[in-house]
């Protein structure tokens, strides 16, 4: 076992910290708990749900539909805070932020997918 600079067996390092008069525990965090697969089926679930409503239920009200909008978008927001949490990775939260918004805003009918291509080719230009 080696910590830090010193090596040793686990019971010569415990030695160690209790002849100095120091507490292990002040230096060795315990390891965090992964976060259980609710926390992402959850938000997964009302993504979904928001946008099976947006796109399946058409006749809605303006006002019905920002709502069901903002409910995804809120739930896109909470499964993008747990992909961060769970993975740390920038990349993965990004992709999952801008993937989630862009089908929100297809299945609200404001974006068609033809205007996004046409937009990402304007962006490579």
């Amino acid at each position: 076992m080696k910590f830090g600079p010193v090596e040793g067996t686990s019971e010569e390092i415990k030695n160690f910290f209790q002849d100095n008069g120091l507490k292990a525990t002040d230096y060795f965090n315990p390891p965090e708990s992964p976060i259980t697969t609710i926390w992402f089926v959850i938000p997964s679930a009302c993504v979904v749900i928001a946008l099976g409503v947006l796109t399946l239920l058409a006749p809605w009200s303006a006002a019905q539909a920002t709502f069901i909008f903002l409910v995804g978008c809120a739930a896109s927001i909470w499964l993008s805070v747990n992909v961060q949490l769970r993975f740390k990775s920038g990349w993965a939260t990004g992709i999952v932020v801008i993937g989630c918004l862009l089908l929100m805003l297809v299945a609200l009918g404001t974006v068609t997918p033809l205007q996004m291509l046409e937009e990402i080719k304007s962006f490579r230009k």
